[in-house]
Parts: C-alpha cells; structure tokens; sequence
C-alpha cells in the first residue's frame, strides 16, 4: 500500500498564527505567509509589467510631437541688447534675455566664501570654538580659524569694492 500524499498531512494544532480568515494576524503576518507573499509579488509583477506595456505601447502609437524651435529675428535682439553687445560682434548671451534687479545694477564682481561647515552660534567671541560649528571629524581642531579667516577677508573686500556681492555657497 502506498503512504498517503504529504499534502494530505492536517498540519499540527497552533502551526499557524493567523486564522484563515486573518482576523486574529498583523497585516505584515498575513503578506509574509509563503503563499500570500508569492502571489502578492507575482500580481505587482503583473502590474508593473502592463503599466509599463501599456506607457510604451501608448508612445509607440502617439511619439511626442518635437517643440518648435525658437525662432527670433535678429531684429529682436536689437531691442534687449545692449549697444557694447551689439558692437562687439559676439553671438547674444543670456545677459540679453535676463532682467536685472536695479538694485544689482552697480554690481560687477562676486565674492565668494566656500561653505565648508555650518556655524550654529550666536556669540561672535566664540566663532572660532569647533563646538558651536558643524563638523566633520576631520575637520576639527583647527579648521574652524581659516573658515573664520576666509569670512573675516571676504568682509575686507565686501567694503573696500562698493561694486561687489558677498555670497555664502553651501
């Protein structure tokens, strides 16, 4: 005589803790059980994969129309260049399609301070103690004086070029 079929085997009381129904489980109990978790994976996949026939399928039969080219006459431009641009004989630069803020109009230099940490303080005294800044490992014992200094020398030439901007980078 042959044994029984192993699927035929009733599992032990308590070898599930989730009721069939799955009232008395967690939902992450419910989608970890081997058989819900496959068939979850398998319907995402199947999912996943008609949206994404569907998308190409859809450009394939409808390809984005190309933008226009933008066509401006050289005419055009002889209305927001400048006379030094037009004499230079040079192609248009984007300064040509920028509108400046007036305040900004006597600006021509930058002065830039490169962000290499964060200062958190609010007591100026204490600039220069790694405590009140945003460090790395590294960048401790020391740094913190030549981040002062590069702060400290922007200011000198922030006052004596009325014609500069100070930015901060990050």
């Amino acid at each position: 005589m042959l044994p029984n079929p192993a699927t035929s085997r009733r599992p032990p009381a308590g070898a599930y803790a989730l009721s069939m129904n799955g009232m008395n489980g967690s939902v992450m109990g419910i989608l970890r059980q081997r058989t819900r978790l496959t068939n979850l994976a398998v319907g995402l996949l199947l999912f996943i994969l008609s949206f994404s026939l569907f998308a190409n399928l859809s450009h394939a039969l409808h390809p984005p129309t190309p933008p226009e080219p933008f066509k401006l006459s050289s005419s055009a431009w002889d209305d927001v260049a400048s006379h030094d641009q037009l004499e230079s004989h040079r192609p248009p630069s984007v300064e040509t399609t920028i509108q400046r803020d007036p305040r900004m109009a006597s600006v021509d230099h930058l002065v830039m301070v490169p962000g290499h940490a964060v200062w958190l303080g609010h007591d100026a005294e204490l600039a220069e103690e790694d405590d009140d800044w945003v460090l790395e490992p590294m960048q401790r014992g020391g740094s913190v004086r030549t981040y002062v200094k590069h702060i400290r020398r922007a200011g000198e030439i922030l006052a004596s070029d009325p014609h500069s901007l100070l930015v901060f980078s990050g």
